[in-house]
C-alpha cells in the first residue's frame, strides 16, 4: 500500500489498498470469502475497488479480528457496523493471517 499525508484530513491520512491486492492477503484470514467481501463493502461503501483511507483499512482489521473471535466461539462470520459497536470496548486479539508474524506487543 502507497500512503501520503491527506491536506484534507491530517487526522486519518490517506492510504490506498487496491481490492485487488488485498484479496490475497485477506484470504490468508480463513474468513469465509463472502464474510470478507461484505466486510469489505462497508469500508469501501463507494465501491471505489479500493480503500483510499488509513481509518478504512484500520476498521477492515477490527471487522476480521471480531470475524475470527466469532469462528473461535462457534459463531458463524457475521460482522457489521452493529457488531464494531457491540465489541468497541472488548480488548481482542490481533488478527492473524496464514503466513504472517504477528507484532510482539
Amino acid at each position: 500500500p502507497s500512503s501520503t499525508s491527506s491536506h484534507s484530513n491530517p487526522t486519518f491520512p490517506t492510504c490506498v489498498i487496491h481490492g485487488k491486492d488485498a484479496v490475497p492477503f485477506l484470504t490468508k484470514s480463513k474468513l469465509p470469502r463472502p464474510a470478507l467481501k461484505a466486510m469489505w463493502s462497508l469500508v469501501d461503501p463507494m465501491h471505489k475497488g479500493s480503500l483510499q483511507q488509513k481509518v478504512q483499512f484500520y476498521t477492515l482489521l477490527r471487522m476480521v479480528s471480531i470475524g475470527q473471535f466469532q469462528m473461535q466461539q462457534g459463531q458463524s462470520v457475521a460482522v457489521d457496523f452493529v457488531q464494531l459497536q457491540r465489541f468497541k470496548q472488548t480488548r481482542l486479539n490481533f488478527p492473524w493471517f496464514e503466513s504472517v508474524q504477528q507484532p510482539n506487543v
